[in-house]
């Protein structure tokens, strides 16, 4: 995963978590699953576009396997319910408690992928796991309790400002690490070649 998409992902879903905490009283239900639909929709694109289908400079897909196959779920699963909210959002309307819930879990998941597998070979230290630890509360918290609409506008905009902030977090993180192991491997590129001097050295002062 790129430190730029990670980033850019952050300042979206921050942003749409701080407009339903500050607006979480004027915000209507049809706005309300509007900004959802807007979400999934954004957050899915970012995925496909910029992490499941990128390539590496050899031209290779970055993420094989499993992790690609679960990457592609959740992104689809996410681009088709953003979609629906948009087409049926009178139906979604009435669906805003539980519509919250799967958007905050559904982002707590996309974070445990993110933290154990699209980040290596840099690898994310374990607190980070607080960031969809917290999401997962917040939707236990929309799904069993019989909050108004303001509450669940209030809890799922903090949910998403966690995962936003939880983006920037990684994107800085994933970046210095990815210094680092250019470093070392420079650093381990040049120890060889001092050691092949040196035995290129030793071979000829043995045979002379």
């Amino acid at each position: 995963m790129k430190a730029t998409s990670t980033l850019l992902a952050g300042i979206i879903i921050l942003a749409m978590g701080l407009i339903l905490i500050i607006c979480h009283d004027t915000i209507t239900g049809a706005g309300i699953v509007t900004v959802g639909g807007i979400i999934f929709v954004i957050s899915a694109i970012v995925d496909i576009v910029l992490y499941i289908g990128g390539k590496d400079k050899d031209g290779q897909r970055r993420k094989r396997g499993a992790a690609l196959v679960f990457g592609w779920i959740v992104s689809v699963a996410a681009l088709l319910l953003g979609i629906s909210m948009f087409v049926f959002n009178d139906t979604f309307t009435r669906l805003i408690a539980p519509m919250f819930g799967i958007l905050v879990l559904l982002g707590a998941l996309v974070q445990l992928w993110v933290l154990a597998y699209g980040t290596r070979p840099v690898r994310m230290p374990a607190w980070l796991y607080a960031v969809p630890g917290l999401m997962c509360l917040a939707a236990v918290l929309v799904f069993v309790c019989d909050f108004g609409e303001p509450t669940v506008n209030i809890l799922t905009g903090s949910a998403l400002a966690v995962f936003g902030l939880g983006g920037f977090l990684e994107s800085a993180l994933l970046g210095m690490g990815r210094r680092q192991l250019r470093q070392q491997q420079e650093e381990e590129s040049r120890n060889r070649k001092v050691i092949e001097i040196e035995a290129k050295d030793a071979g000829g002062d043995q045979n002379g």
